[in-house]
């Protein structure tokens, strides 16, 4: 399967790159930072110097895009079969690396009915029942814990964890006062949406929920942005340029909005309103403004008095 042909390629092309870095003249001690890692990666794998090099003297096939394919069947003589033995030991071990399959490290020994008592040893396979469905799951934990910290899946685990962090981070500094507010699925989806990890597909999920309301948010029974307004739905076809303009247009004719949204479309719509350094600051102002009813039609006597919004004309 497509595993084992990658792992395949792997173990040969690392082989030749270590084999050829020592034969050019370099020892373990002088190899370059990248060399040192195949090197020790290769040792994970229980292949040595010698047998990386005896790999890399047997022959192969190559296809058109570079892929290497050991041809296992050319692999003659003593060489051949040493090199064939660390080649399908390595490929076994990884792979079964990649399947969950409970070992003796990875379990308890009462998993298998033996039990230790005041150096007594006791055999009672009864022992081993109530742990029947718990093998794959401890050894599963083992494994992932593992892979995630060392070797290939320790970079990719890496990475996920800082761009989770980046994205808490700039949830954080964008959420303002409502970050306190907000539950922990808001939360949690925010931080996801502005990690990255999905790349480019949150684009047009969020264009489609903009448009119809259906979406992540709508099946967690988040609270819909811009529900009932136009904007978000010009928005979803034209992009973020027609959604301000519509935005600032809708707070001034709309007739059902609250004075601190129409707030927030106006304030969206002010160049570099939204730069960290005083993006609070206009948040506040706008806030302060929506509840002194400075931008109502009909500006109430006291501020003390509820905002309301009043039609033209209406009483």
């Amino acid at each position: 399967d497509f595993t084992s042909i990658m792992t395949a390629h792997r173990l040969m092309r690392d082989s030749q790159i270590l084999s050829d870095a020592v034969r050019s003249g370099r020892t373990l001690e002088t190899l370059s930072k990248s060399e040192a890692k195949i090197s020790s990666e290769l040792a994970s794998w229980g292949i040595d110097l010698r047998s990386a090099q005896l790999i890399a003297d047997m022959p192969l096939d190559k296809t058109e895009g570079g892929l290497l394919l050991p041809n296992l069947d050319a692999w003659e003589g003593r060489a051949g079969e040493k090199a064939r033995e660390a080649f399908i030991g390595a490929m076994s071990g990884n792979l079964r690396s990649n399947v969950v399959t409970p070992g003796p490290m990875q379990r308890a020994a009462i998993m298998d009915g033996v039990f230790r008592w005041n150096d007594k040893r006791l055999e009672q396979p009864l022992l081993s029942l109530p742990f029947q469905l718990l093998s794959f799951s401890m050894s599963s934990s083992a494994k992932i814990t593992h892979a995630m910290l060392s070797g290939r899946d320790r970079n990719a685990y890496v990475t996920l964890t800082s761009l989770l962090m980046g994205g808490y981070l700039s949830a954080w500094l964008a959420g303002g006062d409502y970050w306190e507010r907000q539950d922990w699925k808001e939360t949690l989806y925010d931080v996801i949406d502005r990690s990255g990890i999905l790349g480019w597909a949150t684009d047009p999920i969020k264009r489609v929920e903009n448009a119809t309301h259906y979406g992540p948010r709508h099946a967690l029974g988040l609270r819909q942005f811009g529900e009932g307004e136009v904007a978000p739905k010009i928005g979803a076809v034209g992009g973020p340029a027609p959604s301000v303009m519509a935005g600032v247009a809708e707070a001034f004719i709309s007739d059902d909005m609250s004075d601190h949204r129409r707030a927030a479309l106006v304030r969206r719509g002010i160049p570099f309103a939204g730069l960290m350094w005083w993006d609070e600051t206009m948040k506040d102002w706008a806030n302060a403004a929506a509840s002194n009813g400075a931008i109502e039609l009909d500006t109430p006597t006291s501020f003390a008095d509820e905002p309301t919004f009043v039609e033209p004309g209406g009483e």
